[in-house]
C-alpha cells in the first residue's frame, strides 16, 4: 500500500514537471517568433536590437537549465526502482529474516529426528517387555497346566497321603511366586505406554508447529510474488519512460529489461517455493494423522496392559484360593472329595484366565508391531520434510544471489 502511495505521488510530480516544461517551452517559441517577425518588418528600433536578442539568449539558457534540473529530478524518479528490488532486503525491513525462518524449519526437522528416535527406542524396549512378558505367561500356563493334572490325580486318588496334597502345595507357590514377581513388568509397562503416548503428544504439537511455519512461510511467498509484480510494473514504466528519453535513457532501458528479468526469475522461485512448501504441508499433516494413529495405539495398549494386570490380580486371586482351599483339605480331610472339586473348578477358571491373556498379549505384540511400522513411516516422511526444507533454502539463496547480480550490475 506504502509502495503503490510513493508511486502516484511520483507519477504526479513527473506529471506537473513535463506540463511546466511543456507551456515554458510553447510560451518561449511564440515569444520568438513575435520578435523575429517584428525584427523583420522593422518594428524594433535599432538600439534596443542588441538587448532583445541578449534577452532571447538569456531566456534559453534558463530553459536550458530548468530542462536540466528536471532531468536531474527524473533520475532521481527512476533511480530508486532499481536500489528497492531486493525480496530479501524487503522482507529484512518489515522484521522477517527468510534465513532464520529455514533454519528454524531446519532446526525443528532435527528435534523431531530425535523424538521419533525416542519413540522408536521406545516402541523397541516395549516389544521385549512384552516378549518378556509373554514367555512368563507361557510358563505359567505350564505351572497351571501341571496344577490341573496334578488335581485330576487329587480326584483320583482321594484319601492318599498329604504328602501329595504337599506337592500341589508347592506347585501353587510356585504360581504365585511367578505372577507376583510379573507384576512389576506389567507396571513398567504401563509406565512405558504411557511415556510413549506423551512423546507421541510432544511430536504432534511439534508437526502442528512447522505446519504454522509453513503457512507463515507461503504467506511470506505471497508477498515476495507481489513485489516481484510491483517490480515488473516499476520496470515496464521505467522502459516507458526511457523510451520517451530518446538517446538519453538507453541506459534506463537495459535497467528495466534486468529488473524484469529478476522479477521474472523470482516470480519463478517463489512458485517452486510455494509448491514445495504445499507438499511440505502435506507431509506435516500426513505425519500429523500417523503420530495420532500412535498415540491412540499406545492408549489402547496402556489399557489393554492394565486389563491384562487386572487378569493376573484375577489369577493371583484364584491362585490364593486355591491354596486356601488346599490348606482346607488337609485340616479336613473327610470333605476333600468336595474340595478337590473345587480346586478343579478354580483350576479351570485359571485355564481360562491365561487363555485370555495370551490373546491380550498378543493383539499387544500386534499394535506393538504397527506402531513400530508407523513410527518408521513417520521417520521416513521427517526425511522428506529435511530435504524440501534443504530445497527450500537453496531456492532462497538462489533469489538472494540473483539480486545480488542486479545490485552488482548497478553499481
Amino acid at each position: 500500500m506504502q509502495n503503490e502511495r510513493l508511486h502516484t505521488e511520483k507519477q504526479k510530480l513527473y506529471t506537473q514537471l513535463v506540463w511546466n516544461d511543456s507551456i515554458y517551452q510553447v510560451f518561449s517559441f511564440v515569444l520568438t517568433a513575435i520578435l523575429l517577425l517584428q525584427f523583420h518588418y522593422g518594428l524594433v528600433p535599432a538600439p534596443y536590437s542588441y538587448y532583445v536578442q541578449v534577452g532571447i539568449l538569456i531566456l534559453f539558457v534558463i530553459l536550458f537549465i530548468r530542462m536540466q534540473k528536471h532531468k536531474n529530478i527524473l533520475k532521481n524518479y527512476l533511480e530508486p526502482t532499481v536500489t528497492n528490488t531486493d525480496p530479501v532486503l524487503l522482507l529484512s525491513g518489515y522484521g522477517i529474516d527468510m534465513h532464520e525462518y529455514s533454519e528454524l524449519l531446519l532446526k525443528t526437522c532435527s528435534d523431531l529426528h530425535n523424538r521419533l528416535d525416542a519413540i522408536g527406542n521406545h516402541v523397541i524396549e516395549l516389544n521385549g517387555k512384552i516378549h518378556l512378558t509373554g514367555k512368563d505367561i507361557d510358563r505359567v500356563y505350564q505351572i497351571v497346566s501341571q496344577l490341573a493334572s496334578e488335581e485330576v490325580r487329587l480326584m483320583e486318588a482321594v484319601g492318599k497321603t498329604s504328602e501329595e496334597i504337599n506337592i500341589m502345595f508347592e506347585i501353587v507357590n510356585v504360581v504365585i511366586a511367578e505372577i507376583q514377581s510379573r507384576n512389576e513388568t506389567m507396571e513398567n509397562l504401563v509406565s512405558l505406554s504411557k511415556d510413549g503416548r506423551n512423546k507421541v503428544d510432544d511430536t504432534n504439537k511439534t508437526i502442528q508447529k512447522i505446519s504454522e511455519s509453513s503457512g507463515n512461510i507461503l504467506k511470506l511467498i505471497d508477498f515476495i510474488n507481489g513485489v516481484s509484480k510491483q517490480t515488473n510494473l516499476l520496470a515496464i514504466n521505467a522502459a516507458i519512460e526511457a523510451t520517451h528519453s530518446g538517446s538519453e535513457g538507453k541506459g534506463f532501458t537495459v535497467i528495466a529489461e534486468e529488473i524484469k528479468n529478476l522479477s521474472t526469475v523470482t516470480a519463478n522461485n517463489a512458485k517452486q517455493i510455494s509448491k514445495i512448501l504445499n507438499e511440505n504441508v502435506n507431509d506435516y499433516k500426513r505425519a500429523e494423522r500417523l503420530g495420532i494413529e500412535s498415540g491412540d495405539a499406545f492408549q489402547f495398549i496402556a489399557g489393554e496392559i492394565h486389563v491384562v494386570h487386572g487378569t493376573i490380580a484375577e489369577v493371583v486371586q484364584s491362585i490364593q484360593e486355591l491354596k486356601s482351599r488346599g490348606g482346607a483339605i488337609l485340616s479336613k480331610a473327610k470333605i476333600l472329595d468336595d474340595v478337590a472339586e473345587r480346586v478343579r473348578d478354580t483350576s479351570g477358571e485359571v485355564y481360562g484366565e491365561i487363555v485370555t491373556i495370551n490373546a491380550n498379549l498378543d493383539e499387544i505384540q500386534s499394535l506393538s508391531d504397527t506402531i513400530q511400522k508407523e513410527c518408521e513411516e513417520i521417520r521416513f516422511a521427517q526425511q522428506e520434510i529435511l530435504g524440501t526444507t534443504e530445497v527450500l533454502k537453496h531456492k532462497i539463496q538462489n533469489i538472494h544471489s540473483e539480486t545480488d547480480k542486479l545490485l552488482s550490475f548497478e553499481g
